[in-house]
């Protein structure tokens, strides 16, 4: 059975979100350097979980975990998979998790990350893949 949200828990939700994003700026989302992800992992705690799991939301809702690994969210992926289980989402966190591990079976958190930014992941370029 789905367990409905009430409308004031959205609303919180939507005011931390805007307050998650109102210190980004568009010049980050073009940038190949870590002002992006320095400014989500330097955001509180709640502010971080709700960017993180809102962004997933978005991303693979619209156009799966490929669209959220291509647009460079990915760089969050480990991350919001400690934001998931913050929240006690566990299904959730762990077919991200199986998803990063798709997308990066050889590469450290940090070395995938600026692979990512630069757009150096060949399994995402890769059409054969993105069709499977």
């Amino acid at each position: 059975m789905t367990e409905y949200i009430p409308i004031q828990y959205t609303e919180q939700v939507s005011k931390a979100f805007e307050l998650a994003v109102g210190g980004l700026t568009e010049e980050w989302f073009q940038l190949q350097d870590d002002s992006w992800y320095q400014y989500v992992t330097a955001l509180p705690l709640q502010l971080r979980v709700v960017y993180l799991i809102e962004v997933l939301d978005a991303q693979v809702f619209n156009g799966g975990f490929h669209q959220y690994f291509s647009n460079r969210y990915g760089m969050f992926a480990l991350s919001t998979i400690d934001a998931l289980r913050t929240i006690g989402a566990a299904e959730k966190s762990s077919l991200l998790e199986k998803a990063y591990t798709l997308v990066n079976p050889e590469f450290e958190p940090d070395v995938f990350r600026q692979k990512l930014v630069r757009g150096e992941i060949e399994m995402l370029r890769d059409k054969t893949v993105v069709a499977r």
